[in-house]
């Protein structure tokens, strides 16, 4: 669900043209200079009583001064014109043809790293996506913390961004698309098999590795702050080109998401904005799934049938999964987070390496979760050495260090707010449902599972990951809820005045078995019957490209779903 303010043209044309009005201040300062000048001029002339050499000089110098206040006022139409021009009337344009070749072009190249994690190019009504079943696999069976760092600093903008985020965003509401800014999560580590890997303490020993932070480099993931406006700019327009009213300068999308040849980036060296995409699919004690009729307003997969929560990683989500993570692991924190480590200590470079030492006997030992956590410390210390005091305590205090918690939350938090969980009812309280408490959150962070990810091509090579969520409500509570969430939604925004099609984005919810999933080969078909849609609607289903996803990992997991689902409540 998109958070923040949404846009209206006329304040966001304003605050994306403050270029153009710095512009619009500085001429208007050349002409009021060159106005007083001339009234000055005048002024001095007037209290002239004869004629002499300095009175011709004077009328000289007014002559002067009014012809470059003429040539200052008519460079200040020109350009005004031309820089509104330039910010305000570009031309965006993809061309069917050009994105077909450029796709084409694409799917033919791998890079190294990913052809040898097992990712392939796949089609889906239209559109590519680089999956591997090696890694899904891993992300399924993987039971160890996938530790995160995270820096907190937005990527700014380049010019050329700030340019053209106007033309972007004033298109997609000329076409009725509902437009929300907010901050969210960019991905720079690539997940790939060797982020799997248990560290190998042997051949740390005989790599004799100088450097101990590279130790655990490529199991560490790498996050930064950025925002939907970065994302609109980057990844989505890779199959667009913006030139300028006058066609002499253009901004191609596809410079932020592929290489020379045409090879999309790897995640640690793409420019581009790459937001986490969190969805899932949630699945009823009794065996039914909560899928979701997108609204027709929606800026992505609008009119189709999406998974149960659906959208994107907020940046907030990395503060308030903490309290979600692993007892032992909040106990590790917890211990950093007391200054037993004496932080004070890592100023010194030679006090540091009592430190070095530490954790090399961390590593040698069997217990690789201290070794992780020590090497987190160890990160930590090094910037603090180097003076980010502010940066490592923020670290220490605000972030998560679970990427597996951190990505369920957000499904979690995604799910509750497009499928209008609650909690049960309550026969003393006034209200008929209530928000989840935070032990109803975590018992349905801890029944989501991980098990699958993409990177979509249409998307610029976005980061999407894929879960179960098990609920231990039935349909009939479910739906409930559904329709009390949905006529309380849309109550709400008639009284603040809002466009419902602004705020409410899931229409309407489907609950179809999915005791027999595995005998449908498409997720339209499997639509199509257990919804019992009419001809009309059948005639009319379109399936996001996550649903799509979901519904293979939902058939090759669903005996493990069930086994799940069997011991929920117990």
């Amino acid at each position: 669900m998109k958070k923040g303010i949404p846009y209206r043209t006329w304040k966001f044309k304003f605050k994306a043209g403050k270029h153009y009005i710095l512009n619009l201040f500085a001429y208007l300062g050349v002409f009021i200079v060159s106005f007083v000048s001339l009234i000055l001029k005048l002024i001095i002339l007037c209290n002239y009583n004869e004629c002499g050499k300095a009175y011709v000089e004077d009328i000289f110098n007014a002559v002067i001064a009014a012809l470059t206040l003429t040539i200052s006022f008519i460079g200040i139409i020109y350009n005004l014109r031309a820089s509104y021009r330039d910010y305000f009337n570009k031309l965006i344009v993809q061309q069917a043809e050009s994105k077909t070749v450029l796709r084409a072009s694409i799917v033919e190249n791998i890079s190294t790293s990913y052809a040898d994690s097992g990712f392939e190019w796949r089609d889906y009504d239209g559109q590519s996506y680089l999956v591997s079943d090696r890694v899904n696999e891993a992300l399924v069976c993987n039971h160890n913390y996938l530790f995160i760092t995270v820096n907190p600093k937005k990527q700014p903008m380049n010019i050329k961004q700030k340019e053209v985020v106007y033309n972007v965003v004033a298109k997609k509401i000329a076409e009725g698309k509902s437009i929300f800014n907010s901050d969210l999560v960019r991905l720079r580590t690539d997940i790939l098999l060797n982020t799997f890997d248990p560290f190998n303490s042997e051949k740390y020993e005989k790599e004799k590795r100088k450097n101990i932070y590279t130790s655990f480099s490529k199991k560490l993931i790498v996050l930064e702050k950025t925002d939907y406006e970065a994302n609109l700019t980057t990844n989505d327009l890779i199959y667009s080109t913006i030139f300028q009213y006058d066609y002499s300068d253009s901004y191609s999308g596809k410079d932020n998401t592929v290489d020379s040849r045409n090879t999309l980036y790897d995640l640690k060296d793409s420019p581009a904005s790459n937001i986490i995409g969190v969805t899932t699919f949630a699945i009823t004690s009794d065996g039914y799934l909560l899928l979701n009729l997108q609204g027709a307003m929606n800026d992505v997969n609008n009119e189709c049938y999406v998974p149960s929560g659906s959208g994107s990683s907020d940046f907030d989500d990395l503060i308030n999964s903490t309290d979600y993570e692993p007892k032992k692991m909040r106990n590790e924190v917890k211990e950093y987070k007391s200054g037993s480590h004496r932080r004070d200590e890592y100023d010194d470079p030679k006090k540091f390496k009592k430190f070095q030492r530490e954790y090399v006997n961390k590593l040698k030992s069997s217990n690789a979760e201290h070794a992780e956590i020590a090497y987190i410390n160890a990160e930590t210390a090094k910037f603090e050495r180097k003076g980010f005091k502010k940066y490592a305590s923020k670290m220490g205090k605000k972030y998560t260090y679970d990427f597996y918690t951190f990505l369920k939350y957000g499904m979690v938090r995604e799910l509750t707010e497009e499928s209008h969980i609650y909690e049960r009812k309550s026969n003393q309280s006034k209200q008929k449902y209530k928000k989840l408490s935070a032990e109803t959150r975590k018992k349905y962070i801890e029944n989501t599972y991980v098990c699958g990810y993409i990177r979509i091509l249409d998307r610029g090579g976005k980061p999407d990951f894929f879960g179960f969520t098990l609920l231990d409500l039935t349909r009939d509570e479910v739906k409930d809820m559904f329709r009390y969430g949905h006529d309380d939604t849309i109550t709400k925004e008639i009284k603040k005045n809002c466009l419902i099609t602004d705020y409410n984005e899931i229409s309407k919810q489907f609950y179809p078995s999915i005791k027999n999933i595995e005998k449908y080969e498409t997720a339209k078909d499997f639509i199509v019957t257990e919804c019992h849609l009419d001809h009309d609607a059948a005639r009319k289903v379109k399936v996001s490209l996550q649903t799509h996803c979901l519904f293979d990992l939902l058939k090759k997991n669903k005996n493990t779903i069930f086994d799940y689902l069997s011991k929920i409540g117990k």
